[in-house]
């Protein structure tokens, strides 16, 4: 269930039953793991969710306002993808993340 979990945080978009079963191996239910997982993250501020064909970790609507909120100070520091304010999705691209933060630490040098 872990290695699922951390393969979902790692990407930044639906990650495919194909890929997940190749991480947790033949003979072990995607299904299953998916349940366990959501189950596991029951009371927190993000889920997973099946979308295009795959899942990945998204905000729960009820945080959209604080997600919102947050924007212009996101936006600075994240390269957030406005449209992806709306609760539900993703907001954080990670590879202009990590892009960010490399050339930032960079540049501090």
């Amino acid at each position: 269930m872990r290695r699922i979990e951390a393969v979902l945080f790692a990407s930044a978009s639906p990650v495919t039953r194909e890929d997940l079963a190749r991480v947790v191996g033949q003979g072990i239910s995607v299904d299953l793991l998916i349940a366990d997982l959501s189950a596991d993250l029951e009371g927190r501020a993000f889920e997973i969710a099946q979308v295009a064909g795959g899942w990945m970790f998204r905000t729960r609507a009820a945080y959209a306002p604080a997600i919102r909120a947050a924007a212009d100070v996101t936006d600075r520091c994240c390269h957030v993808n406005l449209p992806s304010l709306q609760a539900g999705m993703p907001i954080v691209d990670q590879a202009a993340f990590a892009a960010d933060l490399h050339a930032s630490n960079a540049s501090s040098r």
